[in-house]
């Protein structure tokens, strides 16, 4: 697709004419393989973090020994992660440069069920949590950073569901979520945020469109928001989003939360099953659970 001829493997492709091709690949993604937007983002994120790595290391050629030498810095890592850099590997040098021969010798890791990036133990306490928090107050964008960090502890959402939100999608009256995104495999329940994460909503300047994303910052920059507060105020490892969805699910169950609502706030359970939760009666029985929780994060 890309047109560029493989190389010896021995040598190489040239790294200046990867770096050319970075963004003829992402209009690669969006229109010949219709893939979501945050799909694209992770392939070509993938892509280009490796680049640059490969530059910073001196390499004037990619060849399979560069990528397996940028590989090998990530086997301490999350399985998942290193997965997800294998997949956008294959999108860039076998389907759209057609180089298979690159990344054919690449398997992705082998995950269990309930293995992979799941957290075993939390490394932080509340008391963490709140001082991450008041550092981001010292952010560059303080109002929607504290807003994203109390609706990630407070409603249990994914990352990436919570930066679709939409005014169209929140129930003030309830102080509910209800989300209608197509997120394949993943499904999206029925959640509800407490009167601490409505207040720093409040204080946001909100999208006048009901169908316009309240939070304009993507994935990465997320992570890399939280990575810088957490170090500000000593947490390591930092908190990330899904730190804080397991928080939720650990604090919510520390509270007498049953099981199954928390599956269903995490959106955790079948369609069949979450339907008869839409009715108003449904969605009344899911507040009082949520509520006589009494969920606090700052307090």
């Amino acid at each position: 697709m890309g047109g560029l001829p493989a190389s010896p493997a021995s040598r190489g492709i040239p790294l200046h004419r990867l770096f050319e091709e970075l963004p003829r690949f992402k209009d690669f993604l969006v229109v010949d393989l219709n893939l979501s937007g945050f799909t694209v983002e992770s392939h070509y994120y993938a892509v280009r973090g490796f680049l640059r790595w490969a530059k910073r290391e001196g390499y004037n050629f990619v060849s399979v020994d560069a990528l397996r030498s940028y590989l090998k810095t990530y086997l301490g890592r999350s399985k998942y992660t290193r997965a997800n850099l294998i997949k956008g590997f294959r999108r860039f040098f076998r389907d759209y440069l057609e180089c298979p021969e690159l990344v054919s010798s690449f398997r992705l890791p082998y995950i269990r069920r309930g293995e992979g990036g799941r957290l075993k133990e939390l490394w932080f306490t509340k008391r963490d949590l709140q001082r991450v928090y008041y550092a981001l107050g010292k952010s560059k964008n303080p109002e929607r950073n504290q807003a994203l960090f109390l609706l990630y502890a407070t409603t249990g959402l994914r990352r990436l569901e919570l930066l679709e939100l939409q005014p169209r999608h929140i129930d003030w009256s309830l102080r509910s979520i209800i989300l209608d995104l197509d997120r394949g495999t993943k499904k999206t329940g029925i959640t509800f945020f407490n009167q601490e994460a409505e207040v720093a909503l409040k204080r946001m300047d909100l999208p006048a469109s009901e169908d316009e994303r309240i939070f304009k910052i993507r994935g990465p920059g997320v992570k890399w928001v939280l990575k810088r507060a957490s170090r500000r105020c000593g947490v390591n490892p930092p908190i990330t989003p899904q730190a804080l969805r397991v928080w939720f699910s650990y604090e919510m169950g520390k509270l007498g939360v049953p099981d199954r609502y928390i599956d269903i706030f995490q959106g955790r359970v079948p369609n069949s099953m979450l339907a008869q939760f839409y009715t108003p009666r449904g969605l009344r029985e899911l507040k009082e659970v949520y509520d006589k929780a009494g969920l606090k994060v700052l307090e």
